[in-house]
């Protein structure tokens, strides 16, 4: 789901108004997604709606950014604005992660085309194993250190960002990109391994 048509997605839709039924939705992942969000109280509000009981919903918020352009983003959150914005569910963790090296993460996920492939690339070096969508040129560019799964397929996803959470393969990653992509060369041929099959 996007609210944008640009990557052609199941469903457009605004998450300030999820075009769910309520208590129908077992999961949701919602990837750097409320800092664009005018109204995040309104926002949270509708996939708490559309959540059945023991439902999950895994939130990735981004900290600091100086400037961002169209789309504007609105926001930027502490661990007690996530707290407040989520007083509606039961259980909040708060895992706090950086992928430029002070606290990396563990796991990397792209899942939609419109993502520009040095996030994938830097993710990577900082020994984030990769959860990729199957169109485009990321699964070249993770190789079989990854995960790879069918664009759009949830249980998928959740499944291998499961398998990823619990692997040791950064390290794989990261030797992966130095060996493929190495600096003096990286960029160019990363973006030629992306552009080939989006051209095909």
């Amino acid at each position: 789901m996007d609210f944008m048509m640009e990557d052609n997605p199941h469903i457009v839709a605004d998450i300030k108004s999820l075009p769910f039924k309520d208590n129908s939705v077992c999961g949701i992942i919602c990837n750097a997604i409320l800092e664009y969000v005018d109204r995040p109280f309104q926002a949270l509000n509708e996939p708490y709606r559309i959540l059945s009981e023991g439902g999950e919903l895994a939130l990735y918020i981004p900290w600091i950014r100086e400037y961002h352009s169209a789309p504007c983003a609105y926001f930027r959150y502490t661990q007690d604005g996530i707290r407040s914005l989520s007083d509606k569910f039961s259980d909040v963790q708060i895992v706090l992660t950086d992928f430029y090296g002070l606290q990396p993460n563990r796991v990397y996920c792209a899942l939609h085309l419109l993502l520009p492939p040095n996030h994938q690339f830097k993710a990577m070096l900082c020994e984030c194993v990769p959860v990729v969508t199957d169109r485009g040129a990321l699964p070249e560019v993770v190789g079989d250190v990854g995960f790879h799964v069918p664009y759009g397929d949830s249980k998928a996803t959740a499944a291998a960002i499961s398998k990823a959470l619990n692997c040791d393969k950064g390290k794989e990653a990261r030797e992966r990109i130095k060996r493929v992509f190495p600096q003096q060369k990286g960029e160019t041929k990363l973006i030629m391994e992306i552009q080939g099959p989006l051209e095909a």
